[in-house]
């Protein structure tokens, strides 16, 4: 465990990004589905107790560049607003019924053929559906490029490119700086607003303009004791 995560996991996270905006979240899923195929056919082959340690390094491969792929992607989708929501139902999707059907399946297989076979036929599986991933995303972008949606927010049917693929995982300092400034001018307005309401507020021009108010400094008998008091 200590291999798989901190030799594997942790520093593959932190260069998640990287990948994602060199290669796309299509070929980076490509390279995830891969190299597990890779892990578990070496899995097969190994014997040596020792051996596994090295292996376990591509779990950098296979959970950190994949979950970040995933809930990039993910974010990317989703509409405008939604997007905490969209990484929760695909995390959900992923650590409860993912795992749960895998769970299940692979004790099957691992009770009818052994480890040692299931380890091999998973790794075959996941190099046979990279091939099929791979074909599936050049039809797609062969012969339906992009979608085209109505409101111009759409997701697209295939996977970004490299070049926007990095949106959702980092925005630029100008995007920063437009956003803080737009929230800066609302809270302005805003303020200016109860200003004026508080200058219009009848209740502060009423007070003003009390006759009684008004009364008292033109009462003859106010103005009469001021004299007094001067004199």
């Amino acid at each position: 465990m200590g291999v798989q995560c901190f030799g594997g996991e942790l520093p593959f996270f932190f260069l998640s990004g990287w990948f994602i905006k060199k290669l796309g979240h299509v070929h980076a899923m490509s390279l995830v589905i891969g190299v597990f195929g890779l892990r578990y056919i070496l899995y097969y082959c190994v014997s040596n107790p020792w051996a596994f340690l090295p292996i376990e390094l591509l779990n950098g491969f296979t959970f950190g560049i994949f979950y970040a792929t995933m809930t990039s992607y993910a974010s990317h989708v989703a509409p405008k607003g939604t997007e905490a929501t969209m990484q929760g139902i695909v995390g959900a999707a992923f650590e409860g019924i993912g795992i749960a059907i895998g769970g299940f399946v692979g004790g099957a297989v691992f009770s009818t053929v052994g480890g040692s076979k299931m380890f091999l036929f998973t790794g075959i599986f996941n190099l046979v559906f990279t091939c099929i991933h791979i074909a599936l995303q050049l039809l797609l972008t062969k012969f339906w490029p992009e979608s085209s949606p109505v409101d111009g927010t759409g997701s697209p049917v295939r996977y970004m490119p490299p070049s926007e693929s990095m949106k959702p995982v980092t925005a630029t300092d100008d995007e920063g700086e437009d956003e803080q400034d737009t929230l800066t001018m609302e809270l302005v307005k805003k303020s200016n607003l109860r200003v004026l309401e508080g200058h219009s507020n009848p209740r502060v021009l009423g007070g003003q303009s009390n006759p009684r108010v008004l009364g008292g400094q033109s009462n003859p008998k106010v103005l009469k004791d001021q004299s007094n008091s001067r004199v």
